[in-house]
């Protein structure tokens, strides 16, 4: 009796991963995200305010990044002004603040490449504020 009782729970055990193992390989795969967690600040040729909560970043290979914030951040369109501080040599999403012109810090939200479609406007002539 207790050896079936053994085996029941050895089967039990046995199905369980298995379903486990079934419910993994038929789970959709995630979507592939293009947003980039960090960007290298030596790549960064120039930037340009959009508005409160958004900046696009011109690369210096030609391709553009959207930095989101998490928040609006006043000012930061009037003053059209950044300024950071790397942490090696990176600013990261959701770790890592801009500063606008009055000093008031604003969490990064996300970085997005913008597509090769979308029509590149001017580049600034400016270049981004030194650490």
């Amino acid at each position: 009796m207790r050896n079936q009782f053994l085996m029941a729970i050895a089967a039990l055990g046995f199905c369980s991963s298995l379903s486990a193992t079934v419910l993994a390989e038929q789970a959709p795969e995630p979507l592939a995200t293009k947003e980039t967690r960090c960007i290298e600040t030596e790549k960064i040729k120039a930037y340009k305010v959009e508005s409160d909560a958004l900046v696009r970043i011109f690369l210096t290979d030609s391709r553009q990044i959207l930095l989101r914030l998490k928040h609006r951040c006043p000012q930061l369109r009037f003053h059209r002004y950044i300024s950071y501080t790397p942490t090696d040599g990176k600013i990261c999403a959701g770790v890592d603040e801009i500063k606008t012109r009055a000093g008031l810090a604003c969490r990064i939200g996300s970085f997005t490449p913008v597509p090769d479609a979308v029509d590149i406007t001017e580049v600034p002539t400016e270049p981004p504020a030194e650490p």
